[in-house]
This record gives structure tokens, C-alpha cells and sequence, in this order.
């Protein structure tokens, strides 16, 4: 039941009921901020940059000098970049632009199996030689995870690997391992390999926008649902 009370229109518990129009235009706005939100999440979601795929791989080949002693490579920061060359690109790196023949940079080490292991860039500023495609990427090495030297006649060859983190344009800092072979006779290759993928978290505003449009449908839910109990009790 109603009562009349200063020219509004009230319910017997005090309230004052929106009118038609009013209560429409509200849940019209509290829809359209809970459609926003959703839609926000999503592409928060995809905008976030994801970790390089797992068993995605980079492989390059360079100069080197390994003895008995030591293994060094020495083809570091060349300029024009031409004695090192991108030889395969799969996975993940296939998709930003990486092409067979571009060069690469390759920063000289020593590894010595008698020396404590020092955390390096292992490799750097990979480059198209067209200037098209340019991209940048490097793999800073923290950890040996295996170190091997054979000696095969005269020729010495080399095989570590090392834990790090890549870092490659359009993703996110990557842990991986970076392989090597290499020998006495200035023959090297390297591969880096992925070794996890993450799943990326939607951004705290988006969460908040979300909530705040689920708490709006609520409110749309509830009002309907009351203003039907009032007009069945009326």
C-alpha cells in the first residue's frame, strides 16, 4: 500500500520508489559498465605478453677457439654483423619476424672448467640484415648446468649448457637453457630452448572494473525482483 507524503509517491516502510524511467536509465547504466568489464578483462588478458613458447629454439653459428684448457668464443659485437647468421627459426620466433641468413651478435666468453662460473650475456642484438625486421633479443646465462670437453685426435669440442633468462621482443622475460657446441678449429653453434609458459594475470583495474560490474547486475537482479513482489502485493 502507498501513501501520499509532500507530493511523493511513498511505500509504507518510508522508502521512496524510483519511477519508471529513472529505474530503467540506472539499469541500463549498471548493464553497460558490467558488458564494459568483461569486455576489458578480455583484452587485458590478451594484451598482457606471454612467456616464449616451450621448446621453441634459436640456433646460431660463430667462431671459436677451444684447447684443452679453455673455450673461447671470440666473434663478440660484430659490426657489420655477417660471421654470425641465424640458421633456423621455429616456434615462438617464427612469429615476430625472424628469417634464416639474418645476422646476430654473439658476445665473447671463456669458459674454463678450473674458474667459478660468472653469469654473462650469452648472446645479443639479433638483427635483419635487411632492415626490415629488425628484433632484439639476449640470453643472460646465471647458471652451468652441464659442461663437457672430448677429445677427438687433435680436435677438441665442447659441449655446455647454461640456465638463464631470454629476452625477446614482443615477450615476456623467459627461463631457458642455451646449448653450445664448439671446437679448436673455430666451428660453433647454439641453440636456446624454453623451458616454461605462464598463463598471463588480467591487470588489478580490470579485476575492479569487473567486480563492479558484477555488483551492478546484482543490483538489476534485486531491484526486479523486489519491484515484482511489491506489484504482486499491491
Amino acid at each position: 500500500m502507498f501513501y501520499r507524503w509532500h507530493g511523493h509517491c511513498c511505500k509504507s516502510d518510508g522508502s521512496i520508489p524510483l519511477q519508471a524511467n529513472e529505474e530503467a536509465t540506472m539499469a541500463s547504466k549498471m548493464m553497460t559498465l558490467a558488458i564494459g568489464a568483461f569486455a576489458l578483462l578480455g583484452t587485458a588478458v590478451s594484451a598482457n605478453a606471454a612467456l616464449i613458447s616451450a621448446n621453441s629454439s634459436l640456433s646460431f653459428t660463430g667462431v671459436a677457439n677451444c684447447t684443452a684448457s679453455a673455450c673461447t668464443i671470440v666473434d663478440s659485437n660484430i659490426s657489420p654483423l655477417s660471421n654470425s647468421t641465424l640458421n633456423v627459426a621455429t616456434g615462438s620466433y617464427s612469429t615476430v619476424g625472424f628469417q634464416n641468413g639474418q645476422g646476430a651478435n654473439l658476445n665473447s666468453f671463456t669458459y674454463n672448467p678450473f674458474s667459478a662460473f660468472v653469469p654473462y650475456t650469452a648472446f645479443s642484438g639479433i638483427n635483419s640484415d635487411l632492415g626490415a625486421l629488425n628484433r632484439s633479443a639476449s640470453f643472460q646465462a646465471t647458471g652451468l648446468v652441464s659442461a663437457e670437453r672430448t677429445a677427438v685426435g687433435a680436435l677438441f669440442i665442447t659441449n655446455i649448457v647454461f640456465s638463464g633468462i631470454a629476452r625477446l621482443e614482443g615477450f615476456d622475460p623467459t627461463p631457458g637453457l642455451y646449448a653450445f657446441t664448439a671446437n679448436q678449429f673455430g666451428q660453433f653453434s647454439g641453440t636456446f630452448s624454453s623451458t616454461s609458459t605462464i598463463t598471463p594475470v588480467p591487470e588489478p583495474a580490470s579485476m575492479a572494473l569487473l567486480g563492479a560490474g558484477l555488483l551492478g547486475l546484482g543490483f538489476v537482479r534485486r531491484r526486479g525482483a523486489k519491484k515484482s513482489a511489491n506489484t504482486m502485493a499491491a
